[in-house]
Protein backbone atom coordinates (compact mmCIF):
# COMPACT_ATOMS: atom_id res chain seq x y z
CA UNK A 1 0.00 0.00 0.00
CA UNK A 2 1.27 3.46 -0.76
CA UNK A 3 0.36 6.39 0.82
CA UNK A 4 0.68 10.48 0.05
CA UNK A 5 0.21 13.26 1.51
CA UNK A 6 -2.56 15.31 -0.30
CA UNK A 7 -1.42 15.39 -3.73
CA UNK A 8 -4.25 13.03 -5.50
CA UNK A 9 -3.39 10.12 -7.55
CA UNK A 10 -5.50 7.32 -5.02
CA UNK A 11 -7.98 7.05 -2.76
CA UNK A 12 -9.08 10.31 -0.72
CA UNK A 13 -8.65 9.22 2.94
CA UNK A 14 -8.37 10.58 6.67
CA UNK A 15 -6.61 9.30 9.39
CA UNK A 16 -8.52 8.32 12.12
CA UNK A 17 -5.59 6.22 14.18
CA UNK A 18 -2.06 5.47 14.66
CA UNK A 19 -0.70 2.83 17.05
CA UNK A 20 3.45 3.04 16.63
CA UNK A 21 4.16 0.24 18.97
CA UNK A 22 6.00 -2.30 17.10
CA UNK A 23 7.83 -2.58 13.93
CA UNK A 24 5.05 -2.50 11.63
CA UNK A 25 2.68 0.04 12.22
CA UNK A 26 -1.15 0.05 11.89
CA UNK A 27 -3.17 3.41 10.67
CA UNK A 28 -6.71 3.32 10.21
CA UNK A 29 -8.15 5.26 7.62
CA UNK A 30 -11.71 6.61 7.31
CA UNK A 31 -12.58 6.71 3.54
CA UNK A 32 -13.91 10.22 2.41
CA UNK A 33 -16.06 8.37 -0.30
CA UNK A 34 -18.14 7.43 2.86
CA UNK A 35 -17.48 3.76 1.88
CA UNK A 36 -15.97 2.16 5.35
CA UNK A 37 -12.37 2.21 7.00
CA UNK A 38 -8.95 0.57 5.81
CA UNK A 39 -6.27 -0.10 8.14
CA UNK A 40 -2.85 -0.12 6.26
CA UNK A 41 0.31 -1.43 7.70
CA UNK A 42 3.53 0.70 7.28
CA UNK A 43 6.97 -0.18 8.19
CA UNK A 44 8.53 1.88 11.08
CA UNK A 45 10.82 3.82 8.91
CA UNK A 46 8.05 4.84 6.18
CA UNK A 47 6.08 6.02 9.17
CA UNK A 48 8.89 7.98 10.55
CA UNK A 49 8.73 9.55 6.68
CA UNK A 50 5.50 10.36 6.54
CA UNK A 51 4.64 12.05 10.14
CA UNK A 52 0.91 11.07 9.37
CA UNK A 53 -0.87 12.47 12.46
CA UNK A 54 -4.69 11.88 13.16
CA UNK A 55 -7.30 14.16 11.18
CA UNK A 56 -4.94 14.65 8.56
CA UNK A 57 -6.01 14.01 4.80
CA UNK A 58 -3.82 11.40 3.27
CA UNK A 59 -4.28 9.53 -0.59
CA UNK A 60 -3.89 5.83 -0.72
CA UNK A 61 -3.51 2.90 -3.51
CA UNK A 62 -4.01 -0.67 -2.49
CA UNK A 63 -1.27 -2.89 -4.18
CA UNK A 64 -2.53 -6.33 -2.70
CA UNK A 65 -6.27 -5.53 -1.27
CA UNK A 66 -7.87 -8.05 0.74
CA UNK A 67 -11.63 -7.89 1.77
CA UNK A 68 -12.92 -9.65 4.57
CA UNK A 69 -17.02 -9.60 5.92
CA UNK A 70 -18.67 -11.65 8.04
CA UNK A 71 -20.52 -15.05 6.49
CA UNK A 72 -24.46 -14.89 6.86
CA UNK A 73 -26.33 -15.85 8.97
CA UNK A 74 -23.25 -16.28 11.70
CA UNK A 75 -21.72 -13.96 13.95
CA UNK A 76 -18.36 -15.59 13.91
CA UNK A 77 -15.49 -15.38 11.77
CA UNK A 78 -13.89 -18.74 10.01
CA UNK A 79 -11.30 -19.84 11.99
CA UNK A 80 -9.01 -19.20 8.74
CA UNK A 81 -9.23 -15.34 9.37
CA UNK A 82 -8.68 -15.46 13.36
CA UNK A 83 -6.29 -18.25 13.98
CA UNK A 84 -8.66 -19.89 16.01
CA UNK A 85 -8.81 -23.81 16.00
Amino acid sequence: MSIAIPTGGGIEAVVRDVRPVSDVVPVELERRDGTGSVEVKLSRERYAKSRLVRSERVYFRPRNPQVFSKPKGGSHWPSEITGAS
